[in-house]
């Protein structure tokens, strides 16, 4: 394990936790999860902070903390930018994403965010935890989205997104897809 990482995470937390007037939070090119312990200190001090309102995370993370972090997000939060490198796969972590995802099912307070911007390219089972996140997002405003990394479920979830959207999100105005995909192909919201 790095100790340089795990001193800059613990460092990183701490200024969190230190200053109840943090609106804003960009992390860029830390690893999560490595170090379970402190991961788990620094998504605590995420979620307990009451000021939070934008988080914008490029980091490389297990998909297990992942799902903490999209789980566990404050109420407050408005604006989340995420551009992760997953760094973990197989069996036991479809298995872990498929438990946060029931968790994530049944999460009674929803979220407050208006704008979320996925970048790099979604994996599969990044798919399986935004689905349900986008349940709980009723003030969405804005949505922008990467590629699906796997062509050969890209209708099928964007369909599902499609009945997700209209269903869960009535204030979504803004909608912002890759290249290869035309907003027309398969979501057009009754207005």
């Amino acid at each position: 394990m790095d100790l340089d990482m795990v001193t800059r995470l613990a460092n990183i937390t701490r200024l969190i936790q230190q200053n109840p007037g943090l609106r804003t939070l960009h992390m860029h090119g830390e690893r999560l999860g490595q170090a379970k312990t402190l991961a788990n200190t620094f998504l605590k001090a995420i979620m307990d902070h009451s000021s939070l309102t934008k988080l914008r995370l490029n980091v490389c993370i297990p998909c297990f903390t992942l799902a903490k972090v999209m789980i566990h997000l404050p109420h407050q939060l408005r604006e989340l930018e995420m551009d992760v490198k997953v760094i973990d796969g197989g069996a036991l972590t479809c298995q872990h994403c498929d438990e946060q995802v029931d968790l994530f099912k049944s999460r009674a307070i929803p979220l407050s965010l208006r704008q979320l911007i996925l970048e790099g390219s979604m994996q599969w089972f990044v798919i399986r935890l935004f689905l349900p996140m986008l349940q709980h997002c009723p003030d969405l405003e804005m949505l922008a989205l990467p590629p699906i990394k796997r062509p050969d479920i890209t209708d099928t979830v964007h369909m599902e997104m499609a009945q997700i959207l209209d269903s869960h999100c009535p204030h979504l105005h803004t909608l912002s897809l890759p290249r290869n995909c035309s907003k027309n192909q398969w979501y057009e919201r009754s207005v």
